[in-house]
């Protein structure tokens, strides 16, 4: 491909971010746009920007018409607010009270800025009634909310309306069915052992797609090699050319829609992968390096990073540093003409280069072969789901990279953000009772999650930013804390019930 060639293909793929967030825009003659972190050289002949961890772009003078560097500010210093005081037992009087709250929030979706502005002026909880009211917590979030059928239908959702198919393996022996409010019968699993689920993302493109396309190729493999396992295949909402990854509201309803199934069965959330091929492998890099905290294991085939426009981001922020903890398998053909086999090249040598930087980490495995087209990494896909079906997720690593870019996505592991926006970094390592952060471009606006698993509650917890102590106290058990962190995912294995917020 020829620099001028790639230069216009990266204008049609690389979207806008808002001048305010991006550090380099790149106006060209041909009126797009190129975003990157920073300039890395500024030539007669040619810039040299800066796009994300080692990957640059070199863009010939001649095709520029002006750029704007904003500086870079260093962040101030953050400043942690105080815990809530320390609350004596609750009565069955004042449980009931909250419990009548906790069911509003999760049964008015349109009230709940209201209710938790209500529920934080009075925050803190007895340690001693955490337990009953995480329990009161899980059953309002499943109680509320649409569910799945086993079959093809069409969810309904507040937001979204799509189409929808699910197969439970094996279908369970004793079935209970039940009826909705809104019609479609809703079968649910009599015994509690739980499933795996796997998230299938259909190839297609302008005007087509369905979710049997590429589904045959993951199918199989991870019936054999996880037994118990549900397939949640939905249809694109929109029949876009590459919809999956170019549509951040395709992403939020896939996130719904995992939220439901959660509501419908047993879920074993430690064990929750996401494949897909062409625009399904476009879609499982962005998935699950946005979220990268609810997989498992991610395939990806003919895919790679960043394919539409329009969508306020850059190639690979986000999305790769996000990923040293979720296992990631993805392949490629060099010929590929449809997807051109440059950014799984790049996103291969980016987490080689992470995993050296942190010491571990970053698990992948990248299969490329010199023929084959676009249907060329087909030959690997049964044994990239088999290989990705042996990794299971970490529910509280200790060390955390997150790079917060989806405003729908505010919690990573046991970390919040409540603006999301790019170039924006958070690095986290908890060492005993002593939590260490790094911040890139962020000096507020965030918080740290934490529960029993990660530290010892009942003594003082210490965080430090660029090695100066900037909390230091007792973490009081908080009510918001243990709504929102539930709610976000409906995760009963990674919830959080104390939070420090800067």
């Amino acid at each position: 491909m020829t620099l001028p060639i790639r230069i216009l293909w990266l204008c049609a793929l690389l979207s806008c971010v808002h001048a305010a967030d991006a550090q380099v825009v790149v106006h060209l003659k041909d009126s797009g746009k190129l975003i990157g972190e920073a300039v890395l050289k500024d030539g007669e002949a040619a810039l040299e920007l800066k796009i994300c961890h080692s990957h640059k772009l070199t863009i010939p003078k001649t095709a520029i018409l002006k750029y704007e560097s904003a500086s870079a500010t260093q962040a101030a210093r953050p400043k942690a607010a105080p815990q809530p005081a320390p609350r004596a037992l609750l009565s069955d009087r004042e449980l009931a009270r909250i419990e009548t709250l906790i069911l509003e929030f999760f049964g008015q979706p349109e009230r709940r800025a209201q209710i938790l502005a209500e529920i934080r002026r009075e925050d803190a909880v007895p340690l001693a009634n955490v337990d009953r009211l995480s329990k009161s917590i899980l059953r309002a979030a499943r109680s509320a909310g649409p569910k799945l059928r086993e079959g093809d239908f069409v969810f309904d959702h507040p937001t979204y309306r799509g189409n929808v198919h699910v197969e439970l393996h094996p279908r369970p022996a004793n079935r209970t069915t039940t009826r909705t409010a809104s019609g479609p019968a809703i079968t649910q699993a009599a015994e509690e052992e739980s499933y795996a689920l796997v998230l299938l993302l259909h190839g297609g493109g302008e005007g087509e797609g369905r979710w049997q396309s590429g589904a045959d190729m993951f199918i199989e493999p991870y019936r054999k090699a996880l037994g118990r396992v549900i397939f949640l295949c939905p249809t694109v909402l929109e029949k876009h050319y590459a919809e999956w990854g170019k549509n951040p509201a395709e992403e939020d309803y896939v996130k719904e829609l995992m939220k439901a199934a959660k509501r419908t069965w047993p879920i074993d959330t430690d064990r929750v992968y996401c494949a897909g091929y062409s625009m399904g492998g476009y879609g499982t890099w962005h998935y699950g390096g946005h979220q990268a905290d609810v997989f498992a294991g991610l395939v990806s085939g003919a895919g790679g990073i960043l394919l539409g426009m329009q969508r306020d981001e850059t190639w690979g922020w986000g999305i790769l540093s996000n990923l040293r903890h979720t296992a990631i398998t993805f392949a490629h053909a060099k010929d590929d003409k449809p997807s051109p086999v440059w950014s799984d090249q790049a996103a291969d040598r980016i987490l080689k280069e992470s995993s050296h930087q942190y010491g571990g980490g970053y698990v992948h495995r990248y299969t490329e072969y010199d023929k084959g087209g676009h249907n060329g990494a087909s030959r690997d896909m049964s044994a990239a789901a088999t290989w990705s079906a042996t990794h299971q997720r970490p529910r509280y690593p200790k060390a955390v990279v997150w790079e917060p870019s989806r405003s729908f996505i505010r919690h990573f592991y046991w970390l919040r953000d409540e603006r999301p926006q790019f170039f924006t970094r958070v690095e986290a390592a908890i060492d005993g009772n002593t939590i260490d952060v790094k911040l890139t471009r962020l000096s507020g606006g965030f918080s740290i999650l934490l529960n029993e698993h990660l530290v010892d509650m009942n003594k003082p917890v210490t965080v430090r930013c660029a090695g100066e102590q900037v909390f230091h106290g007792v973490v009081q058990p908080s009510l918001s804390a243990m709504i929102e962190s539930i709610e976000d995912k409906l995760d009963e294995r990674m919830w959080f019930w104390g939070r420090i917020d800067f």
